[in-house]
């Protein structure tokens, strides 16, 4: 549950390549990891996995998202070729709960690993589908 919003908001959404193809095991690890880290910090957004990339959405107080950015996401050993395309000042949270989902093999079919509902996982695709085309 996010904390009532006392600084203005701020929104980095980056991409990176997967250094390996990870289990759900392992993206369930680090689900958890960052919802954690999230909850404490009052950060939301979405990781979005699918076989090679992820897509990351950060929503927060400015200096917390750039310091999380700049300190451990682009830091981690878990993917390379770390790079942030869009961040901005945002009036209001676009994903308000911190949620995980990722393509699987089997068609290209998202599997979903925090229970999802349809409108969210198809405002996770929208999102990035319009990030990546502008």
């Amino acid at each position: 549950m996010i904390k009532n919003e006392i600084l203005p908001l701020y929104q980095l959404v980056c991409i990176s390549k997967a250094v390996k193809v990870f289990s759900v095991r392992e993206l369930k690890i680090i689900f958890e990891t960052a919802d954690i880290f999230n909850q404490t910090w009052n950060v939301s957004g979405t990781l979005f996995y699918n076989q090679d990339l992820f897509f990351q959405v950060l929503e927060g107080e400015k200096n917390t998202i750039k310091a999380l950015f700049n300190d451990h996401i682009s830091k981690d050993k878990r993917h390379t070729h770390v790079h942030c395309f869009f961040e901005s000042p945002i009036e209001k949270r676009t994903f308000p709960n911190w949620n995980m989902a990722f393509y699987g093999n089997n068609n290209n079919e998202i599997i979903n690993l925090y229970q999802l509902n349809d409108d969210e996982i198809r405002s996770i695709e929208n999102f990035f589908q319009d990030k990546i085309t502008t």
